[in-house]
Formats: structure tokens, C-alpha cells, sequence
């Protein structure tokens, strides 16, 4: 915690003092410079986030809070989150969300899982769909993400979900990221007692599917 607040303090000083300076700055061509400082900012804000997540799962520190959780609701409501950035894109959303039991599980972290899966989906897309499906399976609860983005090439599935490895050189630079994202994600999922999949074909899109435990029904934590 503590050394959160010391990386993450002076951090938003600079991005509250360089908002103060856009409006100031209004259209003047120094405002063009300001504003790269600001999104430069953000993005290491999310680095920090994301190492700092990614240092207390590691060490067995997150401490996950469980309660009732209608997923069907919670999909719905992550949906919302990426739904500006999946229109901006011209991408069409397919949801289909069969009516599902409530879990037991942490809500904020089954979010996360959600919104990275869902916003990278809408990230590697620039043609097509990003389709949502959730559905029972055996004694799990299953969601699945698709889309009909880049793909990933065979070689590289089984570097997905390791930290700071993308799929290919430069996709972090073309698209934006950390090369944390899928990585906390998996681990997260790991934690709540479920699995995080992924099957793609380079060029045609990719499918990752996140399944989860209904209560008094565990399950191994593979995959």
C-alpha cells in the first residue's frame, strides 16, 4: 500500500497539473505537446496499476472478497464500459446470455477479467464483430469472447498470457497496452477458482473463454 501511494502520488499531480494546463492552453499548438505529456502519463499510471497487481497476486496478497454475483448482469454492465470503443471502431456487438446461476466469486475482479477480455477484443478488431456468449457447462459457468480481429499465430498462444509478451513485435506500440493485461487476467481467474482459455487463427480472430465455478462446485484451476 505504501508503495502505491508513493508511485501513484506524484503521478496524478502531473496528470492534474497537465489537465490544468490544456484547458489553459485551449487550442494553441502548445496544448498538442501537453496533451502527449497527459496520455503518456496515463499510460504508465496503468503500468503502475498493472505491476502492482500483478506483484500482490504473485505473492499471494490480493485478498479476494466474495459475495453473490449475477454474472449475467455484470457482463451486461462491462459491455456498457467497451460499447463507446467498439461503435468509435465500427465493430458490431453479438450478445447472447443465457438466463445463469448466481455465483459466489469476487465482483470487481470477475469485472476486470471481463473488460480486459472485451477491450482487447475491440482493440484487435478493425473489421467485424466482438460476440459475447455465456452459458452453463457442466458445473461451470462459461463466457466466451470472440472476435474477428488479427488472430494469433500458432507459435505464439503460449505466450499470451505471459507478462509483457505479445503476440508479435511491435502490436504493443500499434496498439497500446502494458503486455500485462491477459496475464493478470489468467491469474486472476486462477485465483477465483476458474480457467481462462484461448483458441485463434492468425488473420480470421481469436476466442478466449473464461469459465468460472457455480458454488459447492470446484473445479481444477487449468488452462
Amino acid at each position: 500500500a505504501n508503495m502505491s501511494h508513493e508511485l501513484r502520488t506524484p503521478l496524478n499531480a502531473i496528470l492534474g497539473y497537465s489537465g490544468l494546463l490544456l484547458e489553459d492552453l485551449g487550442g494553441t499548438p502548445a496544448a498538442a505537446d501537453v496533451e502527449k505529456v497527459q496520455r503518456a502519463g496515463e499510460h504508465l499510471l496503468s503500468l503502475i496499476s498493472d505491476i502492482l497487481d500483478l506483484a500482490k497476486i504473485e505473492a499471494r496478497r490480493l485478498d479476494l472478497i466474495l459475495e453473490p454475483v449475477d454474472l449475467r448482469d455484470l457482463v451486461l454492465r462491462v459491455l456498457d464500459t467497451v460499447r463507446p470503443l467498439a461503435s468509435q471502431k465500427g465493430l458490431e456487438l453479438k450478445v447472447c446470455l443465457d438466463e445463469l446461476p448466481e455465483l459466489q466469486t469476487d465482483r470487481p475482479r470477475v469485472a476486470q477479467v471481463l473488460l480486459n477480455l472485451l477491450s482487447n477484443a475491440c482493440k484487435f478488431t478493425d473489421v467485424g464483430t466482438v460476440s459475447v456468449r455465456a452459458q452453463v457447462v457442466g458445473r461451470c459457468v462459461s463466457v466466451e469472447v470472440e472476435d474477428t480481429g488479427i488472430g494469433i499465430a500458432p507459435d505464439a498462444l503460449t505466450l499470451v498470457f505471459e507478462p509483457f509478451r505479445q503476440a508479435e513485435v511491435g502490436t504493443q506500440r500499434r496498439f497500446g497496452g502494458t503486455g500485462l493485461g491477459l496475464a493478470i487476467a489468467r491469474e486472476l481467474t486462477h485465483l477465483l477458482g476458474g480457467t481462462l482459455t484461448v483458441r485463434s487463427t492468425e488473420g480470421v480472430g481469436s476466442c478466449f473463454t473464461l469459465r468460472l465455478p457455480i458454488p459447492d462446485a470446484p473445479i481444477d484451476a487449468q488452462g
